[in-house]
């Protein structure tokens, strides 16, 4: 018995809108979240130079958010990713991509939070699934990025509780704190 596999290759061009500016503000994770229509988890297989920027080949990993059900995604599934040249993603990594969708093509903006997957950011992946869409009020209650918030922006969220937005400071919160107080301490 003959067994056909068909993968469909899907075309995500990401048309990056030029930058206002040449510095970005830099947002909260579940800010960019909320304010997006898709947010992937794509791994980067292959690449090639391409005259307006890069072209790549990817696997679709996680699909967080497709609003409305915008563009036909399923996991597992390759697609052709087209970045500008601004932005270049290394082979063999994984990415957040947070987009909107216009006319079925993902737009994203050089300052918009795309970024590479690590372990540090294995608790951006558990809020992506789980936080930050039911909490999407709280994205005009982050204020501005500063050193001593690097703990809230890197391992917290906000939360909508008692009609308003508090900070979660959950496990992973409490480790950096501790880490921030004591830098001789090793993360674990």
């Amino acid at each position: 018995m003959f067994t056909a596999i068909i993968l469909r290759l899907v075309i995500l061009e990401a048309v990056l809108v030029e930058a206002m500016s040449e510095t970005c503000k830099r947002k909260h994770p579940q800010q960019y979240f909320c304010q997006s229509d898709i947010v992937l988890r794509l791994e980067i297989l292959c690449s090639r130079n391409v005259p307006v920027g890069y072209e790549y080949i990817t696997e679709l990993k996680e699909i967080y958010k497709n609003f409305g059900h915008s563009l036909n995604l399923t996991v597992n599934e390759l697609a052709i990713l087209k970045m500008h040249k601004d932005e270049v993603f290394e082979t063999g990594k994984q990415y957040y991509i947070f987009a909107e969708n216009k006319m079925g093509k993902l737009y994203t903006e050089p300052c918009n939070g795309n970024v590479m997957v690590t372990e540090k950011l294995d608790f951006i992946r558990k809020a992506l699934k789980h936080y930050f869409n039911i909490n999407c009020l709280c994205t005009n209650s982050f204020g501005s990025y500063t050193d001593e918030m690097k703990c809230h922006w890197e391992y917290d969220y906000k939360v909508f509780h008692n009609e308003s937005c508090e900070w979660n400071k959950g496990d992973e919160y409490e480790k950096c704190v501790q880490e921030k107080d004591n830098p001789n301490k090793r993360r674990k």
